[in-house]
């Protein structure tokens, strides 16, 4: 009996922390103040933030009201459930906004470029991804390249698989105008 009561008083202080955490951190998003402290969501709808907020919202009401008043206790492990998928979705949210490096290094990303080249892949790439040596078969070479608030590049990163033929630039973020034959992967193809 007396473990029992242990066990249930832990269990509401548990429920009641987490309510009132998730609670805190859907007011900046349902009230749209504050937001400029957390990293990507300037990049969000305001529609999508919103729902989020809404969504938290919602499972800490969740997570103690259906238990307290005995109405429909099963929602409880369900609301735990739903807060539990939006903490993993946010976890992969906030390792692609590359919070890590302001946390660690001081650094924060305000936006990449994509540079994405078309070419015919060499003889390891075709070997490894099983292409024809005959290379009709062409590659996606991607460059992307982060930068810090002051514009300057702070990460690169080379991605290569098979595609078809196109070059795309893409600007997400806060980022300098396009660099001349300075940056990886520049091709200007209006000289050829």
């Amino acid at each position: 009996m007396h473990g029992t009561y242990t066990s249930n008083l832990v269990l509401w202080g548990v429920q009641g922390f987490l309510a009132l955490f998730f609670s805190s951190a859907s007011a900046p998003k349902l009230l749209g103040r504050g937001l400029e402290r957390w990293t990507g969501f300037s990049a969000l709808p305001r529609a999508q933030v919103v729902f989020i907020g809404a969504t938290e919202v919602l499972g800490a009401l969740g997570l103690v009201l259906p238990m307290a008043s005995g109405i429909a206790p099963w929602l409880t492990p369900l609301a735990a459930i739903g807060l539990a998928t939006i903490v993993l979705m946010a976890a992969g949210f906030h390792l692609r906004a590359n919070e890590y490096l302001e946390a660690v290094e001081g650094i924060k990303q305000v936006g990449y470029r994509d540079w994405i080249t078309v070419r015919a892949p060499n003889s390891a790439e075709a070997e490894f991804f099983k292409l024809p040596s005959d290379g009709r078969v062409a590659m996606f070479e991607i460059f992307r390249t982060a930068f810090d608030g002051n514009q300057a590049p702070m990460r690169l990163t080379k991605t290569v698989f098979p595609a078809d033929r196109n070059q795309f630039i893409v600007n997400n973020g806060q980022v300098p105008d396009p660099a001349t034959d300075t940056e990886p992967g520049y091709r200007d193809n209006s000289r050829e």
